[in-house]
């Protein structure tokens, strides 16, 4: 199933991704430098097979490394992201693991079944404050 179907037939609320980030650019509520934040984001984020699927474990401070940007401008990013409900921080309460998650339908990694799981993730982590169980 395509992730945009899968958004208007679960999720009638919601609007595809792409659209959804053009529409933020435009509105000035995202700007263009958290694109290349975004970017690093998902260029780390962990790929197919095991629990760590679609997880991101990476430092802000390596993230504006990356990207050649001040810490504090990629900080101010991703807090835009946050907002946005892009991303989110996570963090294991049983492992003491942090981590991030992007919004599953910005970028799909695994199966339609994985990302219906990484969905519920993503929203279970905004509900509880970034806590997950597993």
């Amino acid at each position: 199933m395509n992730s945009k179907y899968f958004l208007k037939a679960y999720l009638p609320e919601t609007e595809p991704m792409e659209d959804k980030l053009l529409r933020l650019l435009r509105e000035k509520r995202l700007q263009h430098r958290d694109m290349t934040v975004l970017r690093a984001l998902q260029m780390n984020t962990r790929g197919a097979g095991g629990r760590d699927q679609g997880r991101i474990y990476v430092s802000l401070a390596h993230v504006a490394e990356l990207v050649g940007f001040s810490l504090p401008h990629v900080t101010t990013s991703v807090s835009r992201m946050r907002k946005e409900r892009l991303l989110v921080r996570c963090w294991n309460k049983r492992t003491a693991e942090r981590f991030y998650l992007l919004d599953p339908h910005l970028f799909t990694v695994g199966s339609h079944q994985k990302e219906g799981h990484l969905w519920a993730q993503f929203k279970a982590a905004f509900e509880n404050e970034g806590e997950v169980d597993e």
